[in-house]
């Protein structure tokens, strides 16, 4: 007669090696998953900038500042009032399409 115990440890190794390879492919799986979620951030972010791009106008700088041929940034906003207000109510909008 077979020792019980005997049985159970023949099987230890083979039961250790399924249970890493479920392990290691949960682990794939869930690695996927997040690149995924993060491809899709990412176009989220890429339309987002492109609509913000879109109502600034492509002749405006990063700092929001009128660009003129030399490069240089206009300061002063003299006269932009009207237009500044509706370029950032533009803005809003576009940022609360997001949620």
């Amino acid at each position: 007669m077979i020792n019980m115990h005997h049985l159970i440890n023949e099987y230890r190794p083979h039961q250790a090696r399924e249970t890493l390879i479920l392990m290691m492919e949960e682990q794939v799986e869930r690695c996927r998953r997040e690149r995924d979620e993060n491809f899709k951030a990412k176009e989220m972010v890429k339309g987002v900038l492109a609509d913000l791009e879109r109502v600034l106008g492509a002749g405006l700088g990063a700092g929001g500042e009128e660009r003129r041929e030399d490069g240089e940034g206009v300061r002063e906003r003299g006269g932009f009032k009207d237009e500044g207000r509706e370029r950032d109510g533009e803005m809003w909008k576009v940022l609360e399409g997001i949620r």
